[in-house]
């Protein structure tokens, strides 16, 4: 139990300051939506690393063309070339360790990437490698390489390592705000 407090307890935290953050109003001179769809300079994201199980991942079904078309606007996504580009779903979609592409859906990230955009008038950089039907303690820094044989990196990447690994390429494009 001290564990899983433990986990929780840097999200918690991420969520409360996120929420209590005042909304950004818009300027004069801001920039318009065409260039707020170009990737930006290095340190003009506020970088997320979302990692976890299934439900980071995203199961909820998309039903309308535009759960899938939908481009967020202020919200990128570190792509499989390791470059930020416009954010859609699934957004677990570049996951170095995730589940076939078929069981990629909605994700918590979504609505977290665009609200967070909106409170902090940022451009926000999400980082997702988040595995279906991990554990806890698969995502210890001590845990042994994936087993599951339905991951796309199983035998070859650790969780925690291969998080980390992605979260310091993110570094180079902004900071690095928090970890869900």
């Amino acid at each position: 139990m001290k564990k899983q407090f433990t986990l929780l307890l840097p999200a918690i935290l991420v969520i409360s300051l996120i929420a209590c953050t005042p909304k950004k109003q818009p300027e004069k001179g801001e920039r318009s939506a065409v260039e707020k769809l170009s990737p930006q300079k290095a340190g003009e994201y506020d970088v997320y690393l979302l990692i976890g199980q299934s439900n980071m991942a995203g199961r909820g079904y998309m039903i309308l063309p535009a759960d899938t078309n939908y481009i967020m606007q202020n919200v990128w996504l570190l792509n499989g070339d390791d470059i930020p580009e416009p954010a859609k779903n699934p957004m677990n979609r570049y996951s170095t360790v995730r589940k076939p592409m078929d069981q990629q859906r909605i994700s918590p990230a979504t609505t977290f990437g665009e609200s967070v955009a909106v409170r902090t008038g940022r451009r926000i950089l999400i980082v997702m490698n988040a595995l279906g039907g991990s554990s806890i303690e698969q995502w210890s820094k001590d845990t042994p390489v994936i087993s599951d044989r339905h991951s796309i990196g199983r035998d070859t990447l650790q969780l925690y390592a291969e998080a980390v690994r992605r979260a310091k390429i993110a570094q180079q494009y902004g900071t690095l705000r928090g970890i869900l």
